[in-house]
């Protein structure tokens, strides 16, 4: 991640890069890259319509289907290849609340890394939307919002 501003969390530099470490939170990082030129920010959290730009697309992998779209595109390409798992994330499947308030201090004592989905509630959802609409429309995304089983929404 680039160095948010340095005056929305402490005045000193060296002070900024401690603090965000552990008081950030994800409504406060959505916050903060609203206010921003899209064009100017992070390649991880730049709109990925600005790499593209008019670029026709025959094939879109997505992340969340990886090993599916892998095996595809090898099909599109009549090539043939592994797609070995390594470094696979850690989910933690107990969190059954929403963490967009949630420090990272906070996040770090997790079992594992939660969902995406549990940083979401209504409002963020709306302004993430409103940053990523033309992605969102160009790439065919929808929005999924977490479903408790009601015995899981009972037990917690």
């Amino acid at each position: 991640m680039n160095r948010l501003s340095a005056g929305w969390l402490c005045m000193s530099a060296n002070a900024l890069s401690e603090r965000w470490r552990e008081e950030l939170t994800f409504r406060q990082f959505v916050a903060e890259v609203r206010q921003r030129n899209p064009r100017t920010l992070d390649l991880h959290w730049r709109p990925q319509h600005l790499f593209l730009g008019r670029q026709s697309l025959d094939f879109l992998g997505r992340f969340e289907y990886l090993a599916v779209d892998f095996r595809t595109l090898c099909r599109k390409l009549n090539a043939s290849g592994e797609l070995p798992e390594a470094n696979k994330t850690r989910r933690d499947p107990g969190v059954l609340r929403n963490l967009a308030d949630a420090p990272l201090s906070e996040l770090r004592t997790l079992a594992g890394f939660p969902e995406y989905s549990w940083f979401y509630t209504p409002d963020l959802a709306a302004e993430v939307g409103k940053l990523y609409e033309q992605d969102i429309r160009q790439f065919g995304y929808q929005s999924k919002r977490p479903a408790l089983k009601p015995e899981t929404a009972r037990a917690a």
